[in-house]
């Protein structure tokens, strides 16, 4: 299989392979030798969790479960304390990539290198790891290439429209094969 990723469809294909087989080693990939078994893991979706001050957008109802609510970094830097103090070691977040309007959950990306405004900024997740790393906790983000937004860079690119399935998948082909 990774005998010939020259392409770049088969350097993702194959990097997203042993990313997937590293998860089944036990080994955190960011530190060699630490096992993330050992590791109390908080799972956060962002936008749910605790909004630190970001000014709330149109995007943000509240009333809406669709909707944006407002959590962001800045809020996940204000509880790492608590988290600490509940003896949580790794936090687990949610995608923070651009996202299409809308898309809270971080599942419809539309660029995989800038922070999603709704979340803050670049600076404010190296403010979160920096004040994580502190308090001898981690940080790993939720990396999802398999969602992207049609108005993705990735979905407009004539090369790589056999990447991309407009097709609704159906629960229980997902489920049965």
């Amino acid at each position: 299989m990774l005998e010939d990723i020259n392409d770049e469809k088969g350097t993702i294909i194959a990097l997203c392979n042993c990313l997937f087989m590293q998860s089944f080693s036990g080994e955190c990939p960011c530190r060699k030798g630490e096992p993330a078994y050992d590791e109390n893991i908080y799972d956060i979706l962002v936008d749910r969790f605790n909004n630190g001050g970001q000014v709330l957008t149109s995007q943000v109802d509240l009333k809406d479960p669709t909707a944006y609510h407002g959590g962001d970094l800045k809020g996940i830097i204000n509880k790492l304390d608590d988290l600490q103090s509940l003896g949580f070691s790794l936090l687990s977040l949610s995608p923070i990539m651009e996202n299409v309007e809308g898309a809270y959950e971080g599942y419809q990306t539309e660029d995989f290198k800038k922070v999603e405004k709704e979340f803050g900024t670049l600076a404010d997740l190296k403010k979160l790891v920096k004040e994580a790393h502190k308090r001898d906790m981690k940080i790993m983000l939720e990396f999802s290439p398999n969602y992207v937004a049609q108005n993705s860079s990735i979905a407009k690119d004539p090369a790589k429209q056999d990447w991309i399935s407009n097709q609704p998948v159906k629960a229980e082909k997902m489920l049965l094969g």
